[in-house]
């Protein structure tokens, strides 16, 4: 199991110079396309982040482990208390 960040930081607000924007395309295409790439599941849930702000947290299984990642996203994290990992 890899648990990464789902975008590598906040959205990028209106208006940011062009290049700035390709910078931030390129770092997310550059943690989202891992699990693709792979042919391996992949989870994102979102948790709160800095100031309560949400961000997506991503999990990513090995080869034909699916259900299993489902199932143990789902026995971890629930609707109502998104962010909130139970033990």
């Amino acid at each position: 199991m890899l648990a990464i960040p789902t975008v590598p930081g906040p959205a990028p607000r209106i208006g940011l110079p062009d290049d700035e924007v390709e910078r931030t395309r390129t770092k997310t295409m550059q943690l989202s396309c891992i699990a693709g790439l792979g042919g391996l599941p992949q989870v994102t849930i979102p948790i709160d982040g800095p100031g309560g702000s949400p961000v997506g947290l991503s999990f990513i299984a090995g080869p034909q482990r699916d259900k299993r990642l489902l199932r143990w996203v789902s026995d971890r994290f629930s609707r109502r208390d998104q962010g909130q990992a139970t033990t």
